[in-house]
């Protein structure tokens, strides 16, 4: 044996968590071996991965961990993961009195995340939002449901097809050894995945059923194709949905300026569902807040008036436009009307001829309203910088406030107020705004030339690509028929594979000829097919549903076996895909409930889509009505996780980014300096990229830690919701904790007494302090942990919490003495403990309760057997108190104690000279003889006590 005194390592964390490891006697050939380092650790990584060297610390702990975690692989199963049923089939098969709470058969539980991009490798963003899933998907198998917890890859997109011309590879290729890669990578991380579900959209079994659900919303009149101005990446050469053009123009992912080109697009009518959208989401009462509101605004619904404004001169042609129709959510300005306002691809512009006071403007968006606006300058900031802008005098106010303060200076004057008493305003003079408004819509549609309306910002899906590497639309293109869609006994329409790509310019499936030219399906002359394909976002708008029924050869799912595990119960992911992907999944999801079980009437080439269940064959409504009905949302709870921002390093004089090897961090990281110059670099933490030179590869972190030490930091080091600040040196205070619970281990596995649940209930009465004292803290911590998974997701406050927990074991003088007996609270306390740390580090829980429980031959093979521990809420009654003891007016320690100890102030010093900070305290070192107390202060019922003695401590 031998022993080493450890530093106090550093949190980063909103609790403070004290005495983490005091000195640890380890010996050799247990679990956890300590070696003094000198070797710099930065050589253990591939010099090829952009990322920051690991930090060197005189104290090495070099867990066994790889061969810990070999074990509990194969242990686990040759997938590395414990299926839903695995556990269940255990735990029925193997309980008896040892269960702590009754299960539930009948629960599914559905975690899933975002499914990833086949990138190449997992960077920490990932390793953070997989390790939070996995978490939550453990927890939910301890407390007896039925978890899905699968993966996917969203391997369609633009990356791949220019990765591949940077690598002179094929993108099927390329994807498909990205996805080898990266599952490897999940694995050696502990993530514990039904990996039987996987499926990746490229796959043509998969996206068979995005071309099938594409045909059957065509079939309902909710796609459509139209020529139409798109917004265009020149640098990737495609079109952009509304949703990937940024505020400043620019596309969301080559952040080239986007352009504007007028193409023949596809586009789903996600406008047709604009109300439900926005009403439904008063129903996610487990989503954020802001992302509902980021959709909100991106629905954009506005309430107004669409007035006619008829030409002084149309043509006689029936086919020329005979009046504007114009929205506006503020009816009571009508009066005060300068001009109209249109877009550059309003139908007048295309007449020429009309001579009336008619302007093109750039503000005017084509596709909002009918591309018309009226310009009111005195009571609209943007009308009133076009008229200063083009000269426009006629600026004269119809509306003032209703304490008549407004004067010209103060134009444009855009609130609320009454109409002002002037001869154009008529017979609503005097009145307030609301009560005009209402009156002027009333005379306009008594009068057919307005009407009330309701607009939404909300514009349709364009999904067309003008790229190869995605989902072929499901068409083909006839001279005589027009677009005819291809038969459903012909799907999947296959990607061809065999594709030389060799410039980002252009689509190469126009180039296949072989692949390109068809017969006509209904009438059977040369054709073509459609060399579009579809947006990515097509295939992530549904594939939740399809893990669920991944081998169903006739249907995309089984509406039945969705009505049993849908909605997802918990979706974690990033908030940038508030409005896009998540949106919609919402529409998808709405789409497929409203057409029933994807049997529908023929519907030809109707577009004008309105809901109505008379469509669907009358044989199924009832049957969808049954089996579908209540699957409105995809996902009942959303969680947002915070990015994971790495540290950087820039030059002072020029802020240039600094490369890890100009930096010298031998001292830590926070102190680092400039090699060169000797200089203290300016340091802050940012977004994770090359650029930055602060990226971190997981993969030497995980060789070099072992997978829960990485798994408990990402966990502890921030709120999931929060951004987390990564910095490998700070990582060390985990593997110390794992030592430490090792340590309690092997202290305790000899003298562990499994009887401990029955001696419980039948020796309460018996309880020391210290008894009471454990199980308090116990139910403090079940309570915390608990609730982090159930409600608030405060995974680093509750990982603090099991570490206060542990200090608490590891100070009771009995854990200590291997020759005293362990009080039957301390057997429960760290058994409990052990549970609840599964679902964060799984590996270590597994090793650790099998150590404990070496000498029971109820031993269930894995803690994933057992149940969550129970919360014993009477055990939380306010019946103990905190005492702040101080030593010559110091405060030394907290204790907590019976509250009627409290009140006996004999018994109380009695209780707290002999506790194991008490002989800290108040006892010499070597002699360990009590320092002389000259007198005892007790404040406020043994809150706090004061001890003054002789000595200085």
């Amino acid at each position: 044996m031998y022993t080493l005194k450890l530093a106090s390592p550093k949190f980063h964390s909103t609790k403070s968590v004290s005495n983490i490891l005091p000195p640890i006697n380890l010996s050799k050939n247990r679990l956890y071996l300590l070696e003094i380092s000198t070797r710099n650790l930065s050589t253990q990584i591939d010099p090829k991965v952009n990322t920051i060297p690991l930090q060197r610390d005189s104290i090495n702990f070099q867990p066994n961990f790889k061969e810990i975690e070999a074990k509990w692989s194969e242990r686990w199963g040759k997938s590395s993961r414990l299926t839903a049923n695995d556990i269940r089939n255990k735990h029925n098969a193997l309980k008896n009195s040892h269960s702590l709470n009754e299960q539930n058969n009948d629960k599914h539980f559905y975690a899933l995340s975002m499914f990833p991009y086949p990138s190449g490798n997992l960077h920490m963003g990932h390793v953070r939002v997989y390790t939070i899933s996995d978490s939550i998907s453990r927890y939910h198998h301890l407390t007896g449901k039925n978890v899905i917890h699968p993966m996917g890859w969203d391997a369609f997109g633009l990356p791949a097809e220019n990765a591949a011309i940077d690598n002179n590879t094929k993108p099927s290729t390329w994807t498909h050894e990205n996805i080898k890669t990266m599952k490897t990578q999940l694995k050696n991380i502990m993530i514990d995945i039904d990996w039987e579900k996987e499926f990746a959209t490229c796959e043509p079994n998969f996206y068979k059923w995005t071309q099938y659900i594409f045909l059957q919303l065509y079939k309902r009149g909710l796609i459509y194709q139209k020529e139409a101005v798109v917004n265009w990446d020149p640098v990737d050469k495609t079109v952009l949905a509304n949703e990937q053009v940024d505020k400043n123009g620019c596309s969301w992912r080559s952040g080239a300026v986007v352009e504007k080109k007028r193409l023949k697009q596809w586009f789903i009518k996600i406008t047709a569902f604009s109300e439900e959208l926005l009403n439904d989401l008063e129903t996610l009462d487990k989503w954020p807040e802001h992302v509902k509101q980021m959709q909100r605004n991106w629905i954009g619904k506005s309430e107004g008036a669409e007035f006619d404004f008829y030409l002084n001169n149309p043509s006689n042609s029936e086919n020329k436009l005979q009046k504007i129709s114009v929205f506006t959510t503020r009816p009571d300005t009508i009066f005060g009307v300068s001009y109209i306002a249109i877009s550059s691809e309003h139908p007048l512009v295309q007449q020429g001829s009309v001579k009336i006071p008619i302007y093109i403007a750039d503000y005017v968006l084509a596709d909002y309203g009918n591309g018309a606006v009226m310009g009111v300058p005195a009571h609209d900031q943007r009308d009133y910088e076009f008229t200063i802008a083009n000269n426009i005098q006629n600026c004269e106010p119809v509306i003032e406030p209703c304490d008549d303060s407004i004067v010209a200076e103060t134009l444009p004057f855009c609130g609320k107020g009454k109409l002002k008493n002037i001869p154009k305003n008529g017979v609503y003079a005097g009145m307030k705004s609301d009560e005009a408004s209402k009156k002027i819509v009333e005379f306009v549609s008594s009068k057919e030339v307005g009407r009330s309306q309701t607009q939404y910002r909300l514009r349709d899906w364009l999904l067309s690509r003008q790229r190869y590497w995605g989902t072929p639309i499901p068409f083909i293109h006839c001279q005589g028929c027009g677009p005819v869609p291809v038969p459903e006994e012909d799907l999947p329409v296959v990607l061809p594979l065999n594709v030389e790509i060799s410039s980002r310019g252009g689509n190469p499936l126009n180039r296949i000829e072989e692949w390109k030219n068809v017969k006509c399906p209904s009438c059977g002359n040369p054709a073509h097919r459609e060399t579009d394909t579809m947006d990515t976002f097509v295939d992530s708008s549904w594939y939740f549903f399809r893990f669920l029924d991944h081998e169903n050869e006739k249907l995309p799912f089984d509406p039945l076996k969705i009505q049993s595990s849908m909605p997802v119960n918990i979706y974690i992911g990033g908030v940038e895909h508030s409005i896009l992907h998540l949106l919609y999944s919402r529409f998808i999801t709405k789409a497929i409930q409203d057409s029933g079980r994807f049997n529908f009437i023929e519907s030809g080439k109707n577009n004008d889509f309105k809901k109505d269940e008379t469509k669907i064959l009358g044989s199924d409504k009832k049957m969808f009505s049954d089996s579908f009905k209540s699957v409105k949302e995809p996902f009942k709870q959303l969680l947002t996780q915070g990015m994971v921002h790495g540290i950087t390093y820039k030059e002072p004089s020029t802020e240039r980014y600094l490369k890890p090897d100009e930096v010298d961090v031998s001292k830590g990281a926070m102190s680092a300096i400039i090699k060169a110059t000797g200089e203290k670099p300016l340091i802050s933490f940012e977004k994770m990229s090359k650029s930055k030179y602060n990226g971190v590869d997981p993969r030497p972190v995980v060789s070099h830690y072992g997978a829960d030490v990485l798994r408990l930091y990402m966990l502890f080091k921030a709120a999931p919701q929060d951004v987390l600040e990564y910095d490998t040196s700070s990582i060390i205070g985990m593997q110390r904790w794992i030592a430490k619970l090792s340590k309690i281990t092997e202290l305790i596995s000899r003298r562990f007494d499994n009887n401990y649940k029955e001696l419980i209930i039948e020796n309460r009465s018996e309880w020391t302090q210290t008894d009471k004292n454990t199980y308090l803290i116990t139910q403090k911590a079940i309570k915390k942990v608990t609730e982090a998974f159930e409600t608030n997701f405060l995974f680093n406050t509750s990982i603090a919490m099991l570490i206060e927990l542990s200090n608490h074991i590891h100070s009771i003088e009995a854990v200590n003495n291997e020759e005293s007996a362990l009080h039957i609270t301390t057997c429960y306390a760290f058994d409990t403990l052990l549970r609840m740390l599964s679902p964060f580090a799984p590996v270590t829980s597994e090793e650790l309760f099998e150590k404990l429980y070496a000498n029971d031959n109820s031993y269930r093979k894995t803690i994933f057997a057992y149940d969550w521990p129970k919360l014993d809420e009477s055990g939380l009654i306010a019946d103990m108190l905190t005492c702040v003891v101080q030593v010559n007016g110091k405060v030394r320690f907290k204790m907590d104690i019976d509250s009627e100890v409290g009140k006996d102030e004999k018994k109380l010093q009695e209780v707290l000279l002999e506790s194991e900070h008490g002989k800290k305290w108040l006892y010499d070192n070597v002699s360990n003889e009590q320092h002389p107390i000259l007198r005892v202060v007790v404040v406020k019922g043994g809150k706090l006590v004061n001890f003054i003695t002789r000595n200085k401590k």
